[in-house]
């Protein structure tokens, strides 16, 4: 059977994986100054309840 093929295909969305979240935070950090750490990789409960008030402060309270 022959697969159907559109011009709109290359518009939809990417999924994204681990690695391409990954990538994006080197780029955000050596680019924009900007870091962008995944919460649970802070492993000390200062700094994470630190980096927690700011983020709230800044953007609000997470969703989930």
């Amino acid at each position: 059977m022959t697969e159907l093929s559109s011009q709109l295909a290359s518009s939809q969305p990417k999924t994204w994986d681990e690695k391409d979240y990954a990538e994006l935070r080197v780029a955000a950090w050596k680019n924009q100054g900007v870091a962008m750490i995944p919460i649970d990789d802070i492993h000390d409960s200062f700094t994470k309840q630190t980096i927690i008030n700011v983020a709230e402060g800044l953007y609000g309270k997470r969703s989930n």
